[in-house]
């Protein structure tokens, strides 16, 4: 396997290095209800959870990848509406994947290869075909700017190239970034490759007010690279952190999803054998909360725990842990101001997504 890496440079102040772990009050969240069922009301059928966020209001906002559709719930789970269907019109989904709503309102989907938004009162307004890849995670900043990560594929003498990058842009220029926070070059000889670059090279980030946090190892490496909205370095963090061994159970549940999954989603058509790494991620989910501290949570961990960060100091202030989280290397967190979505996302059953307050 050839893996071609490019990194940009960071020149930033004295790096800030936290605290031990262990310093910090701890405090504790409870999951308070859920969204979800395998039979019964449609509108609580979920076929599969590609992405989630949080309304004006608090309202819970899923984009189902299988029903193609967006699903709006009341803050406290109750069904509101449906947005879009299947098909090639305006309006309608075909596997969306992404969508983030901007601060003035508009809700912007990454529909298979298609930029489409909504306004604010969810009827359509456009759509668009995006130039490169594909764009994952995405969160807004101002009126009209999105952070998010697109991948761009391209094909060099050496295989398949993916340019992975953390870039703003606006709702209006899907396909002009106007800054880059990170960015990375692989090199891919075969599909296989390109999932475990997937798997083992990928990033993270949040946005804070006029801050971009950029975690751009989390595997590895448990840093924060902070930038103001031109990409001009301001500062880092690194967490006191350090790395734990999988359990060999750990390795035989992920080996064996990673490849079943594969298996199961190319109707038997692809294989892998899937070595695990054999650490646990340094750092899982990051975000804010309503005081605008950024979460981090600790991926090594056993339960769902997360350490809060003050933005002036840069200093852990308070831990916080979930109880009754079980097998937490499966579940996918969204961190916003009205509280925790989790979801566990290599679940068998049905699709469920859980609601925790603060």
């Amino acid at each position: 396997m050839i893996f071609c890496l490019l990194v940009l440079s960071i020149s930033c102040s004295d790096d800030h290095r936290t605290d031990t772990i262990d310093s910090a009050p701890y405090g504790t969240l409870q999951i308070v209800d859920s969204i979800g069922i395998m039979y019964g009301d449609s509108n609580y059928v979920f076929g599969r959870i590609s992405g989630v966020e949080r309304g004006p209001q608090g309202e819970v906002i899923v984009l189902d990848g299988i029903r193609n559709c967006i699903l709006v719930f009341s803050k406290t789970g109750e069904f509101i509406q449906q947005t879009g269907r299947y098909g090639e019109g305006p309006g309608e989904f075909n596997a969306p994947s992404e969508l983030v709503i901007t601060g003035d309102g508009s809700i912007c989907v990454v529909n298979n290869f298609q930029w489409t938004r909504f306004n604010n009162e969810w009827e359509y307004l456009d759509s668009e075909l995006l130039e490169h890849g594909s764009i994952k995670q995405m969160e807004s900043y101002g009126p009209h700017g999105i952070v998010g990560i697109v991948n761009r594929l391209g094909m060099t003498n050496a295989g398949m190239s993916i340019d992975r990058r953390i870039a703003i842009w606006s709702e209006f220029s899907p396909n002009q970034e106007d800054a880059v926070f990170y960015q990375a070059e692989y090199c891919a000889n075969n599909p296989d490759e390109i999932f475990e670059i997937d798997r083992y090279h990928y990033v993270n980030f949040t946005v804070i007010d006029s801050t971009v946090f950029v975690v751009p190892d989390p595997l590895t490496e448990p840093v924060l690279y902070l930038y103001d909205v031109d990409a001009t370095p301001l500062d880092t963090i690194v967490l006191p952190y350090t790395a734990v061994e999988k359990s060999t159970s750990d390795i035989a549940a992920e080996k064996e999803f990673i490849e079943g999954s594969l298996y199961s989603a190319t109707s038997g058509e692809r294989f892998i054998e899937w070595e695990p790494y054999q650490y646990r991620p340094m750092i899982g989910d990051i975000g804010s909360d309503s005081q605008g501290r950024l979460w981090v949570q600790r991926a090594f961990e056993d339960a769902a725990v997360f350490d809060i960060i003050d933005p002036g100091n840069l200093e852990i202030v308070e831990t916080a842990v979930i109880p009754g989280i079980e097998n937490i290397m499966n579940w996918k967190f969204h961190i916003s101001e009205y509280g925790i979505l989790g979801i566990p996302v290599f679940e068998y059953d049905y699709p469920i997504l859980y609601m925790i307050e603060y």
